[in-house]
């Protein structure tokens, strides 16, 4: 049997809204970081838009190649 005094989560609109307003809030902390982190990144002069990667290739040595400051 269902208390009645108890409202579902999905129906409580207190609890409906903060959820919305806790995923809006840790969308903006991902979004802020990535977007501080990706503006550091500088790329060597002649770097190409795409690289295929190869055989034997490292995450490191692609780094080396095409970043300004691979280790960084």
């Amino acid at each position: 049997m269902r208390n009645s005094n108890i409202a579902p989560a999905a129906t409580d609109p207190v609890r409906a809204t903060r959820r919305v307003a806790a995923m809006l809030a840790t969308a903006l902390v991902f979004a802020t970081q990535a977007h501080a982190q990706s503006s550091d990144i500088k790329l060597q002069d002649a770097a190409p838009d795409r690289y295929i990667v190869q055989q034997g290739d490292t995450l490191w040595n692609i780094a080396g190649k095409f970043l300004k400051e691979p280790f960084r």
